[in-house]
């Protein structure tokens, strides 16, 4: 007997589902972006060095007595001078650069992991980058779903043994 058209009764109905791998794989290459946009900025604030002027002395802040004579693009151009190395060799970009950079360098397990599934590490000019191997991707999330899952979220807080990539 037809109920309504829906279904028959007393037949199993069964459900399917369906990973979707693309929303997946873009969110994965938009972090591997934002990690190499975050990492090269602060990698840059803490080493570039301050600009030193033609007589060998700092860039010290203008006063209006200095901009008197200078038309406003000399004063945008010194005053970018004057930014640049402002946070040189600073404490906390660097301890934040490295934290960024073990998350992405695990070790055992978890690095080898991480490599198998498409997510390498580069190093040039003192600056670790990642990339991503999108073939590599997607073969893993389509046999090993959860090992994915847990690369990025798993946590000690949780009971694992190591933190995951995102945590």
């Amino acid at each position: 007997a037809v109920n309504e058209g829906l279904f028959v009764e007393g037949e199993a109905v069964t459900f399917s589902t369906k990973t979707d791998t693309d929303t997946i794989v873009d969110a994965i290459k938009q972090m591997v972006e934002d990690y190499n946009a975050i990492v090269t900025e602060v990698k840059k604030a803490y080493s570039d060095m301050p600009l030193q002027q033609s007589n060998g002395s700092q860039y010290e802040p203008l006063t209006s007595d200095d901009e008197e004579g200078m038309t406003e693009s000399e004063i945008e151009a010194y005053e970018e001078k004057a930014k640049t190395g402002i946070l040189f060799m600073d404490s906390d970009l660097s301890s934040l650069y490295s934290s960024l950079r073990s998350a992405v360098v695990p070790g055992g397990s978890d690095g080898s992991y991480l490599r198998s599934i498409g997510i390498q590490t580069s190093y040039e000019d003192g600056l670790t980058t990642i990339s991503l191997d999108e073939s590599a991707l997607r073969e893993a999330l389509e046999n090993d779903l959860d090992g994915v899952r847990d690369a990025f979220t798993k946590s000690k807080e949780n009971g694992a043994a190591t933190d995951g990539l995102m945590t």
